[in-house]
């Protein structure tokens, strides 16, 4: 990544709220790199991001999610 995309993406990062399932298996350790709410297996959180899509992909990425959408 060149200099003038990590500019663009420090301009137009912008919070996202989203959903997905927390694995049964998963276990907190550690920091957490998101604001998030825990309902079951339900999680919600703000993801700082560029578009939609990619904070749902950073989301799951942190729980080792396969791609899950709510919508």
């Amino acid at each position: 990544m060149n200099v003038s995309d990590v500019i663009f993406r420090a301009k137009n990062l912008k919070c996202f709220e989203v959903e997905t399932v927390m694995p049964e298996d998963f276990e907190f350790c550690g920091s957490v790199p998101f604001d998030m709410m825990i309902a079951g297996r339900f999680v919600t959180a703000k993801v700082w991001a560029i578009d939609r899509d990619e904070a749902k992909k950073k989301l799951n990425e942190f729980f080792g999610n396969e791609y899950y959408d709510e919508e």
